[in-house]
């Protein structure tokens, strides 16, 4: 039977302001998102993931045609294919899981239902979260990102790397793991996806920063010796299964060196560090497209993140249309 949205009673519960690290905000209890999330949250009724049944892919039993309905969508999305939504399209991964499967649940960083719904024109993303019980709706602007609950995986992702990176410590570069995945299901170095440039970027960055943290000062590189920070980061490509994408012997002069596009065929990772070794830029581009991170104090105290775009083509810094 179909739950009638007037019949769900429920409030908005927000972490408190300690120890909320993911994006977004709160939804207001008459939005769209805050629609979405009530709907997720009569299906998970107080219950864990354990309790529930603990099913990989729908552990909490969720309804297509009750989303849908609750909603007021048409159809039903369950992956990503690349493309942001249509009209009238809903994005949900049910799973109730860690963004990218990276980092260890807790309150802080807790396990959620990432959702996207294309409704008259306008994106309205956002996820249900709480640990060991979800029972929190964020709403989330997903600004020029693509339209979909993927996009808000990547935002959860990137909030979660900043606030626990010991959590994914780099393996040891002396005796690396002898279990490491060959590779990843669809990964393909001549036509990768947006998500593997992601992957790459997060693996790369979370490396180089891990070292950072080693030193006295900081720094992401000494300025002399690139061998420490090249070898952690093909460890964490290797561990991540990307063992196929190019990493460069040594640090390019800057961020548009770093964002150009790659070989025909191939996909590049490279690392740019700024003037006083305390910045960097990591990128992963192929032959079309390129991702990255931007770590720059004199810019921003923030990680800026470039999010998937055409790479660019003809001189440094020119990443618009290819003609």
């Amino acid at each position: 039977m179909r739950l009638a949205l007037s019949a769900l009673a429920f409030v908005a519960l927000a972490l408190p302001a300690w120890a909320q690290v993911g994006p977004g905000t709160a939804a207001d209890p008459d939005s769209v998102e805050a629609r979405i999330g009530a709907s997720v949250l009569a299906f998970v009724a107080g219950r864990t993931r354990e309790e529930a049944g603990n099913d990989d892919f729908n552990p909490f039993g969720m309804d297509a045609d009750t989303l849908l309905f609750d909603a007021g969508a048409f159809f039903i999305v369950s992956e990503w294919t690349g493309e942001p939504l249509r009209e009238g399209e809903l994005a949900v991964y049910p799973q109730y899981a860690m963004p990218q499967g990276q980092g260890t649940p807790s309150a802080t960083t807790p396990p959620a239902i990432p959702f996207a719904l294309m409704q008259q024109g306008s994106c309205h993303a956002g996820y249900v979260t709480g640990y060991p019980v979800p029972d929190a709706i964020f709403a989330l602007d997903l600004g020029a990102a693509p339209c979909h609950a993927e996009s808000v995986v990547q935002f959860l992702a990137d909030a979660y790397l900043l606030a626990q990176p010991e959590q994914a410590p780099v393996p040891d570069l002396e005796t690396p793991p002898a279990d490491l995945p060959v590779a990843v299901p669809g990964f393909d170095p001549a036509a990768p996806r947006d998500v593997d440039l992601q992957s790459a970027v997060y693996a790369a960055y979370e490396a180089a920063y891990t070292l950072a943290l080693a030193t006295p000062d900081y720094q992401f590189w000494n300025g002399t010796d690139f061998a420490p920070v090249r070898d952690a980061v093909l460890a964490a490509l290797s561990a991540q299964g990307l063992n196929r994408i190019t990493l460069i012997s040594a640090p390019v002069a800057d961020p548009a060196t770093a964002m150009a596009c790659a070989a025909p065929g191939s996909t590049e990772l490279r690392i740019a560090f700024t003037p006083d070794t305390f910045g960097i830029t990591v990128a992963a581009a192929s032959a079309e497209r390129v991702y990255a991170y931007q770590y720059d104090s004199a810019i921003s105290p923030d990680l800026q993140i470039i999010e998937p775009r055409e790479c660019a083509t003809a001189g440094p810094g020119r990443a618009g249309p290819r003609n």
